[in-house]
């Protein structure tokens, strides 16, 4: 081999392995601290609802989609666990909203949120994923008299 198919062989090979170097996996302490940016703003939506007791049904769907996040982060999946926080955060803002409370700046996903969440499942795939893991639904009106909502990471 000449060093001219070398360095063509080379080349390609960097064209080739470039874009999968983009697609970053999270790592544990990135999934956590997105984690934890939506147990605050869950907290926020539990107060918000306590407070001005309109009940939609996010602030459960909410934390149904965080306490299988933190079951998915515990077991090492953190994409997923990713991917269910910022579903889970989306469904706190519908809840603070709803409660004509203005959402904090948790709620705002940042860049590198939204490169490591990746292509998100739909809706539907997310939903019949936590129903085939038996993941139980969660009724506000049960949150709302707890001081434990069964998602705190560590």
């Amino acid at each position: 081999m000449n060093k001219l198919q070398t360095i063509a062989i080379f080349i390609l090979l960097l064209l080739f392995v470039a874009p999968l170097a983009e697609a970053q996996v999270p790592a544990r302490q990135q999934a956590l601290n997105h984690m934890l940016k939506t147990n605050r703003l869950i907290g926020v939506a539990h107060m918000a609802v306590k407070r001005g007791k309109v009940y939609t049904g996010n602030l459960g769907k909410a934390v149904r989609n965080q306490r299988y996040a933190k079951k998915l982060f515990t077991n090492g999946n953190y994409l997923k666990a990713i991917q269910y926080s910022r579903r889970a955060r989306l469904f706190a803002v519908e809840a603070i909203k709803a409660n004509k409370v203005k959402p904090t700046s948790d709620a705002t996903l940042s860049p590198e949120e939204e490169k490591l969440a990746g292509t998100m499942p739909s809706d539907q795939a997310m939903d019949e994923e936590m129903a085939k893991e038996n993941v139980a639904g969660v009724k506000e009106e049960d949150l709302i008299n707890s001081n434990n909502l069964d998602i705190d990471v560590k």
